[in-house]
């Protein structure tokens, strides 16, 4: 199955169109389609080297695909244009940062290359839910990898993007803070569209209502949370479905 497309009728802010992508020759993506329409909560779940990430990689345009088209707020991107960056935040795996500088330092010069108007309130209770506030005048380098993630996840969602693609935004995070991110996403950021790669389906069910699994670069299954009655009955189809 290389299709997977969602009917709604709100205005779709990402929309691939066939697009493959090879890494020498290794085939990350083959053919795939897939729409998101404007709030919707999109889960891509499969192993290692299915194509989740790359799907993550070309949306937010930082690797070229192959063939195919790809659009992000009805505008047909081309690569290393970042114009609709500022309207997207992302997490990337693995995440990088300016170490030399401290969480705080970091945290406005993302906002001044952004242009992002300060929501202190938001940014207030961000850093207290994922407990950095008391590391805000630490400097990057000295954090734990578990506060370098805190830091990587805050700063994709700085300004209340309009779309959020969170590469595997659970790995390396206690329950605690699984468990704010979670209020922060479902409460604080409840109408952008979330596009979220990972391997703990258990999470994403409380967060998505649309799952996609992918395998050797495809779309092969399409699960919809509003067929089931309730998120177990889902998770048990979809580990019958994937055995």
């Amino acid at each position: 199955m290389k299709s997977a497309n969602l009917y709604s009728r709100k205005k779709e802010v990402i929309s691939l169109l066939n697009v493959s992508k090879h890494y020498s020759d290794v085939r990350a993506l083959d053919k795939v389609n897939l729409k998101i329409a404007s709030g919707e909560k999109v889960a891509l779940f499969g192993a290692n080297g299915s194509g989740k990430s790359t799907i993550l990689n070309v949306i937010n345009n930082s690797a070229s695909p192959d063939t195919g088209d790809i659009f992000v707020f009805g505008k047909k991107i081309r690569y290393n244009q970042i114009v609709h960056r500022f309207r997207m935040g992302y997490l990337n795996n693995p995440y990088s940062f300016m170490e030399n500088y401290t969480v705080q330092d970091y945290l406005r010069l993302v906002g001044d290359i952004k242009n992002l108007v300060a929501d202190e309130e938001f940014l207030g209770f961000m850093t207290d839910a994922l407990s950095l506030d008391q590391f805000l005048n630490k400097r990057i380098s000295g954090l734990s990898t578990g506060n370098k993630k805190k830091v990587a996840l805050l700063v994709s969602m700085m300004g209340k993007p309009e779309v959020l693609l969170l590469d595997e935004p659970f790995a390396n995070l206690d329950s605690t803070t699984v468990t704010s991110l979670e209020l922060i996403i479902s409460k604080y950021l409840s109408e952008c569209s979330l596009l979220i790669a990972s391997h703990h389906l258990d999470i994403c069910l409380k967060l998505c209502d649309i799952f996609y699994q992918l395998h050797n670069g495809e779309i092969i299954r399409v699960f919809y949370r509003r067929d089931y009655e309730s998120n177990d009955q889902l998770l048990e189809h979809i580990k019958r479905e994937t055995v």
